[in-house]
C-alpha cells in the first residue's frame, strides 16, 4: 500500500488536485484557501506541498484531496488513481463508492428508525383504545369506539407494506406520537 501512495504522489501534482477538485483559479501560484474564509488568496500552491498563509494549513495531494472532499487519506489514494487513471493494486471500492455506500446505508437506517418508531407508536395507540372501550368512563371511550378499527387495520397494514402505511398516514402517526409521549 506504502508503494501506491509513492506512485500516485509522484504522478499527482498539488495543481493537478486543485484543478480537478478545487474551485476557483490560480494566480500567480495563489488561491483562495477553501478552509477558511478570506477575500485575498493565501494558500501557495508548490509542486508537491500545499501552504496557507492564512490558517497554516498545509499537506501534501492526499491531504488536500481528503480535505476538499472530506475523505480518508486511503480514500483519496484511492479517488487519486481512479481519476487520474493510475494503476495500483489491492483497490477496493473508490471513496465515491464508499460515500455512497455509507448514505445508502444511513438512509436505511433512518428509514428503520422511523418504521419503529410509527409501529411502537400504533402498538401503544392500540392498547391504550383497547383498555378505553372496555371502559365508557374512561376519557378516551368515545375516542376508542371510533378510532381502534382504523388503528387495526394500520397495524395489520404496516406488517404487509410499512412504507406505504408511512408515506399515507404519517401525520396521523405524528399526531398520535405527541398526543402519547412517543415522539
Amino acid at each position: 500500500m506504502d508503494d501506491n501512495f509513492s506512485i500516485v504522489k509522484g504522478a499527482v501534482s498539488i495543481s493537478d488536485v486543485w484543478n480537478q477538485y478545487g474551485d476557483g483559479p490560480v494566480k500567480h501560484g495563489f488561491v483562495i484557501c477553501p478552509f477558511h474564509k478570506e477575500k485575498t488568496a493565501s494558500m501557495r500552491l508548490y509542486d508537491r506541498r500545499y501552504k496557507c498563509f492564512g490558517c497554516n494549513a498545509s499537506g501534501d495531494v492526499f491531504d488536500l484531496t481528503s480535505e476538499l472532499l472530506g475523505i480518508t487519506a486511503k480514500e483519496s489514494l484511492e479517488q487519486l488513481a481512479k481519476d487520474f487513471g493510475i494503476t495500483i493494486s489491492s483497490l477496493g471500492p473508490t471513496a465515491l463508492e464508499i460515500a455512497q455506500r455509507r448514505r445508502q446505508r444511513d438512509l436505511r437506517e433512518a428509514r428503520v428508525k422511523q418504521q419503529n418508531n410509527a409501529i411502537r407508536t400504533l402498538c401503544e395507540y392500540h392498547r391504550v383504545l383497547f383498555h378505553a372501550k372496555n371502559s365508557p368512563d374512561h376519557p378516551l371511550f368515545d375516542e376508542a369506539l371510533m378510532e381502534i378499527e382504523k388503528v387495526n387495520y394500520l397495524i395489520d397494514e404496516f406488517q404487509d407494506n410499512p412504507d406505504s402505511v408511512l408515506s399515507n398516514w404519517q401525520k396521523y402517526i405524528d399526531c398520535v406520537s405527541v398526543r402519547f409521549g412517543n415522539g
